[in-house]
């Protein structure tokens, strides 16, 4: 609903509740807020490639496979991006002995994505983004959001700038091996492997003001985590 609908609404359920009317003129206010549209996106762009390569003799033989993915969010932040490869070697050095390796490197990284749909459909198209320009004045770039009084929901396009989580993750895992076949029908086969990762994570939480009893935060906050 927009906002003389809203109003209407609004007016309608307090009349049939026996309470007087909130608001004179519902078509006064028109069209309102466009929430949804204010940090939702239409669409989910989502990139894919790829690229694979294989050759070698009778005697070495290898692979090649590395792909590349990213993904941004439907909010208007909020992304992820993967990059993998595969690579593997394998020797014939003799009849009867054989070895190889494989190593499987792995990245990814992000923008964390939000996880409030439900406040852009909740709050109400009355309230505007932003207070008026002339109520800015001494206030930090996160406290000039309008607080909704209708709904009590958190300005969702305010929580979208406070938005700053991100992270990656780096990964490998290689392994090694060695078969030998000293006679027929026996095979000594010898198999090393090794994985490693690395996840961070970073998160800055910036002090605002809207509301002084329900939607502040009086300290700056920064986190970091690794694992």
């Amino acid at each position: 609903a927009n906002a003389t609908e809203y109003a209407k609404i609004m007016n309608l359920s307090r009349t049939n509740s026996g309470l007087p009317v909130l608001f004179a003129d519902p078509n006064s206010l028109g069209a309102g807020t466009d929430w949804w549209g204010s940090g939702i996106r239409k669409y989910s762009p989502q990139r894919n490639a790829s690229f694979q390569m294989s050759g070698g003799t009778e005697k070495n033989k290898f692979a090649l496979n590395v792909s590349y993915y990213d993904q941004e969010s439907f909010y208007t932040k909020g992304d992820w991006k993967k990059f993998t490869a595969r690579f593997s070697n394998d020797f014939k050095l003799k009849n009867w002995i054989s070895a190889g390796y494989m190593l499987n490197p792995r990245r990814e990284s992000w923008n964390n994505t939000p996880y409030w749909f439900q406040d852009y459909m909740v709050i109400d198209p009355i309230t505007p983004i932003y207070i008026p320009q002339d109520q800015r004045v001494g206030k930090n770039e996160y406290s000039i959001f309008s607080r909704s009084y209708y709904t009590y929901t958190w300005n969702p396009a305010a929580r979208m700038a406070r938005q700053f989580g991100k992270g990656g993750a780096y990964s490998a895992t290689t392994n090694a091996y060695l078969d030998i076949k000293p006679i027929k029908d026996l095979v000594i086969k010898s198999q090393i492997s090794y994985d490693i990762s690395y996840n961070l994570s970073n998160d800055f939480q910036p002090d605002f003001l809207i509301d002084g009893a329900h939607e502040k935060n009086e300290i700056n906050s920064v986190s970091r985590n690794e694992s």
